[in-house]
């Protein structure tokens, strides 16, 4: 795993959801909106 340090909350949601990045670690409030309409899961 490498750390990719960005200057938002939202460019990191931005390059997780554009495949990017494949993992990150955000607030649900921020990342709900991806997760209703399908473009981030979950992970279990």
């Amino acid at each position: 795993m490498i750390y990719v340090p960005y200057k938002g909350t939202g460019q990191s949601v931005l390059a997780i959801v554009t495949g990017e990045v494949s993992l990150g670690f955000n607030d649900v409030m921020t990342n709900l909106p991806h997760m209703k309409t399908g473009r981030l899961i979950k992970g279990e």
